[in-house]
């Protein structure tokens, strides 16, 4: 689930809807056509064309990135101590 895509085409002209599943190897694969607009990538894999968002492609190129290389170091929660306080 985390390494593929599910993207949503058109079939035809018939208003009918295929699912397809990108695979993150399908990324690499891809022909880039072209952007446009500023921040979206035209890219065809085989006969199939692709819009790609290229700033969340980035973002989640850092967020996987960053998880991979990343050590969180934890420590044990305190645990209170009781205190008699006079009034």
């Amino acid at each position: 689930a985390d390494d593929k895509v599910e993207a949503q085409a058109k079939k035809g002209g018939t208003g009918e809807l295929k699912l397809r599943v990108v695979d993150k190897e399908d990324f690499a694969r891809m022909q880039v056509l072209g952007q446009f607009n500023l921040g979206f990538i035209i890219a065809r894999l085989g006969k199939d064309l692709y819009i790609l968002d290229q700033h969340a492609c980035d973002e989640k190129y850092r967020f996987e990135t960053l998880q991979q290389s990343t050590i969180i170091n934890t420590q044990p929660l305190v645990v209170p101590k009781k205190m008699e306080l006079e009034t």
